[in-house]
Order: structure tokens, then sequence, then C-alpha cells
């Protein structure tokens, strides 16, 4: 390898250029070591599958986290609201993961059956509104339970009648 005048201005400008570069910085930031090392975080212990029925294990253990879940909004009347904490979102989660559990459709069954009450105390009383918005919760739940046919012809039954009767009254 042969040094050349060429080659010697060449490593002559190189060194000028970097010098007219760390000069025209702001504030060059001069290299330091690190003083200590810092430990990275430790990594949060996650359950590690090892087998079937460890998987097995994690999943009824998620049913059963999600049944006792939806039982505590039932029993705190959290039926189908907030959205992202009620009995029938809890409920139907057990359903996606095991579809013939039977909490899951015993607390939908409940759940339905609890708009449905409403529903009759509120035709009982005449509030229509009332009435047809326990309807609507109760089909959201349930859209085949077999009283909601009965509770709709009951409805335009009673509001038929108190159209009658304000008719005979004027």
């Amino acid at each position: 390898f042969m040094l050349t005048p060429a080659m010697g201005l060449f490593s002559l400008a190189l060194i000028v250029a970097i010098v007219i570069i760390s000069l025209s910085e702001p504030n060059p930031v001069p290299f330091s070591a690190p003083s200590a090392v810092t430990p990275l975080p430790a990594i949060p212990d996650t359950p590690r599958i090892e087998s079937q029925q460890d998987a097995e294990r994690l999943r009824e253990e998620k049913i059963a986290d999600l049944l006792a879940k939806g039982e505590a909004a039932e029993a705190a009347l959290r039926l189908t609201t907030p959205d992202d904490d009620n009995a029938v979102l809890y409920y139907r989660d057990v359903r996606s993961l095991d579809a013939g559990n039977s909490g899951a459709r015993e607390g939908l069954k409940r759940v339905t059956e609890q708009y449905i009450a409403w529903a009759n105390q509120a035709l009982a009383q005449e509030r229509f509104d009332k009435v047809e918005g326990n309807l609507a919760k109760a089909r959201l739940v349930d859209p085949d339970h077999p009283a909601l046919g009965r509770l709709a012809a009951d409805l335009q039954a009673v509001r038929a009648q108190a159209f009658d009767r304000r008719l005979s009254a004027a």
C-alpha cells in the first residue's frame, strides 16, 4: 500500500471537514461511558402453558372468573350496562369459551326474565315506554324467549284498552 500525494490531500481535506462540522454543532455532547449499568426491568411472571392440561385449567379458571363477575354484575343490577361491565357481557364471554355452559345459559335466562318482570310491572301501571324499553332489552338478551311474544301481545291489548277508556271518558 502506497501513500500518494493525492491521498494525503484527501486525508487532510477529510480531517478539516470533520473539524469544521464538529465546531459548527451548537452543543456537541462529549462521549462518556456510562457510570453504572442500569438493569433491565424484571419481566412479570406469566403463566407458562406446559401442557394441554395446563391450558384447560387456565380456561376453566377464566370461565369461573367470568361467571363470578357475571353474577356480581347481575346482583348489582348491571344487566346490560355499562358496556364494559355487565352481566350479559360476562355470560356471553363464558359462552364464547364454552358454548354449552349451564351457568352462563342460566344467567342469561335470569337476565331476560328480570327484564320481562320489569316490563310486566310497567304494563300493570300502563307505563308503555317502560314496557317497550324492557321488552327491547329482553329481546336483545334472548330474542327467542317464549314469554316475549305473549308480552308484546299483552302490551297491544292493554294499550288498546287504555285508548278505549280515554275515548269513553271524553
